[in-house]
C-alpha cells in the first residue's frame, strides 16, 4: 500500500513539461496583463467565411463574409431543410466551414456592472455566476460576454456590460448549421441593426495585445517600433564598444616596455620591507588600546586596513572612549565612525624605517 502511495504521488507531481507549460502561461499572461483596461477587447482566432443575421421573427439571411457587410434582410428565410441545403451550397464555396451569426439586441439581457480593479483577471467568473442566479434558465442554455464600459480611476472601480442571451433562441439556426456542416465560431449582437456592441458570446475572451497595438496612432506605432529596434540593437553596440576597448587595451600594454622577472621580484620586496617597517604591529596596537579603553570596555569589533583601524564598542559611552583614544602618540587622529564605531588613523611608527637608516649612513 505504501508503495502504491508512494508511486501515485510521485505520478502527481509535475514533470519538467507541467512546469514549462506553467511557466509559458505566466509569461502570456503578464504579457496580456500590460494591455491598457480601455484596449480591453475580444480577440477572435479568425474570421469566419460566412456570415449570418438572425431577425426578430427567426428568419435568417446569410451569405459568404464580405468586410463590412452584413446579409441582405430581404433575402432572409426560415431556418429549415432547404437553408441548410443553401448553407451548404456556401461551405462549399467557402474557405473554412465557419459561420459568425448576429441577433438582434432586444432579444439580449443588457445588465451593467461595477467592479473593483483587482478583480478584472476574474470578471468573467463572476458576472457568469450573478447572471446564472438571476436567469431561471438552466446554464447550459445560457450564453454572455462582457466589456469595460468606463474606469472610475479615484474610486478604483470598473463600470462593465454584460449582454446575456438564452441559447433557446438561436436554436433553430444552430440546427441548420449543423446539418450543413458548419461551426459557429462567432455570435455577435447588434450587426444587423448597425449597431454593434464589443462582445462575442461564443469567442475567445481575451485582452488582445495585437487589437492594442492596431488601436495606437500610426506615430505612436513608429515610435514603439523604434524603440524596439534600439532595445535589439543596443546590446550588440556594448558588446562592440567592450570589444574595441579591449583591443585598444591590449594594443597599449603590447607597446609598454618588459619588466624582467628580477627586477618584479626585487620591487615587491623593497615595497614589503617599506610597509613592514612604517606599520604598527596589531600586538603593540591591542596593548596600547588595553592601555587607554575604560575598564568596563569591551571590542566587538577590529578591522585594521592600511593605516586605519576600525573599533567597535560596548560598555562605555563612544565620546568617553574617543577622548581616551585621541591622547595616544599611536593614533593621528580618532573620529566617530558608521554604526557607532571609531576610526582611528595609525600614526606611522618612528625610528626604524629604512629612509631614517640611509640618512644616517
Amino acid at each position: 500500500m505504501r508503495r502504491e502511495a508512494a508511486r501515485a504521488e510521485e505520478a502527481a507531481r509535475p514533470d519538467l513539461a507541467d512546469r514549462a507549460r506553467q511557466g509559458w502561461a505566466w509569461w502570456v499572461d503578464e504579457l496580456r496583463a500590460m494591455v491598457p483596461r480601455a484596449l480591453l477587447v475580444r480577440s477572435s482566432d479568425r474570421a469566419a467565411s460566412i456570415d449570418c443575421l438572425l431577425l426578430p421573427d427567426g428568419r435568417i439571411a446569410f451569405d459568404l463574409a464580405r468586410a463590412g457587410q452584413m446579409p441582405s434582410a430581404s433575402e432572409a428565410r426560415e431556418p429549415d431543410e432547404a437553408a441548410a441545403a443553401r448553407l451548404a451550397v456556401l461551405r462549399a464555396a467557402a474557405r473554412r466551414p465557419t459561420v459568425r451569426l448576429s441577433v438582434p439586441r432586444d432579444i439580449c439581457l443588457s445588465r451593467r456592472s461595477v467592479l473593483p480593479v483587482r478583480a478584472l483577471a476574474h470578471a468573467g467568473a463572476i458576472l457568469r455566476h450573478e447572471i446564472e442566479a438571476r436567469m431561471p434558465i438552466e446554464p447550459e442554455g445560457i450564453l454572455c460576454d462582457w466589456y469595460v464600459e468606463t474606469e472610475d480611476t479615484g474610486a478604483g472601480t470598473l463600470h462593465v456590460v454584460q449582454i446575456a442571451l438564452a441559447r433557446a433562441h438561436i436554436a433553430r439556426a444552430e440546427a441548420a448549421f449543423a446539418a450543413a456542416g458548419l461551426a459557429m465560431t462567432h455570435l455577435t449582437v447588434g450587426d444587423g441593426e448597425a449597431r454593434p456592441v464589443p462582445v462575442d458570446l461564443v469567442g475567445r475572451h481575451e485582452p488582445s495585445l495585437h487589437a492594442a497595438f492596431l488601436g495606437l496612432p500610426l506615430a505612436a506605432k513608429l515610435l514603439l517600433a523604434a524603440a524596439l529596434a534600439l532595445a535589439l540593437y543596443a546590446p550588440f553596440e556594448a558588446a562592440g564598444r567592450l570589444a574595441g576597448a579591449a583591443d585598444a587595451m591590449a594594443q597599449t600594454r603590447a607597446g609598454l616596455p618588459k619588466v624582467g622577472p628580477a627586477a618584479v621580484s626585487a620591487a615587491a620586496v623593497a615595497d614589503s620591507l617599506e610597509a613592514r617597517a612604517t606599520r604598527r604591529p596589531l600586538a603593540a596596537l591591542l596593548d596600547e588600546l588595553s592601555r587607554r579603553l575604560p575598564r568596563a570596555a569591551s571590542v566587538t569589533r577590529l578591522d585594521y586596513r592600511g593605516e586605519t583601524l576600525t573599533l567597535g564598542l560596548t560598555g562605555a559611552p563612544g565620546e568617553t572612549a574617543r577622548t581616551a583614544l585621541a591622547g595616544s602618540p599611536m593614533f593621528a587622529s580618532v573620529t566617530a565612525g558608521p554604526d557607532d564605531t571609531l576610526v582611528l588613523a595609525v600614526a606611522a611608527a618612528p625610528g626604524d624605517a629604512p629612509a631614517a637608516q640611509e640618512t644616517g649612513r
